[in-house]
């Protein structure tokens, strides 16, 4: 049902280019997102609960297009939706020539705003670094500004997938560094610019079971 439901938003023509979808918290007619583009579009906690929609399955299936789309709506939806400390967006204004701050709720602050979009947010940002690495269907915790270790198989999946052919996944080109089960040390070093060069170093580690 969850894989038939996004292909469905996808098909329809409710996803903007962004990877977010909405115009004032509701879903306009299919193949029709363009009659709402204003102030009032691509709600953050829509954005949020569609990555993590979009996460799960691609666990599941291996589906690369998922891939490509958590990767397009964590750079769009995600990195576009916070200013300063504790200042973020309600909606993202999609618009011509409309600014950020021209939506109905502006930007946040962080002494006086709650909405629940702040709870997304804060967590969308906490879990930028879980998709950058994936070994198998089984994601792999990395982090932008320290290694994170995965030592050792943490599901029945990943422990099959290891004992038959070991396969890590480069999802996002952006600095981070990853200790995989099968004893191999992986680290990317990039920057977001989209000309800007990337560098992925290997190394053989230590692995203790």
């Amino acid at each position: 049902m969850p894989r038939q439901f996004f292909s469905l938003l996808s098909s329809s023509g409710r996803l903007f280019a962004t990877g977010g979808t909405s115009t004032g918290e509701r879903w306009p007619r299919a193949h029709n997102a363009a009659y709402g583009l204003g102030t009032e579009t691509q709600e953050t906690c829509t954005s949020y609960n569609l990555l993590k929609l979009a996460r799960h399955l691609y666990y599941w299936t291996g589906d690369v297009a998922l891939a490509d789309y958590l990767e397009r709506n964590q750079l769009n939806a995600v990195l576009g939706t916070q200013r300063g400390p504790g200042e973020f967006l309600y909606t993202l204004p999609l618009g011509r020539g409309v600014s950020k701050a021209a939506s109905g709720h502006g930007w946040g602050h962080p002494q006086a705003a709650f909405w629940c979009c702040y709870g997304s947010a804060v967590e969308s940002f906490a879990r930028l670094g879980e998709d950058v690495f994936f070994t198998g269907v089984t994601s792999v915790a990395s982090s932008s500004s320290a290694a994170a270790a995965v030592s050792c198989p943490t599901t029945p999946e990943a422990s099959s997938l290891s004992h038959t052919r070991p396969t890590l996944y480069i999802n996002r080109l952006v600095s981070a560094q990853a200790d995989w089960e099968a004893g191999v040390r992986v680290r990317v070093t990039a920057a977001l610019l989209p000309e800007a060069a990337a560098a992925v170093s290997v190394a053989t580690v230590q692995v203790r079971c």
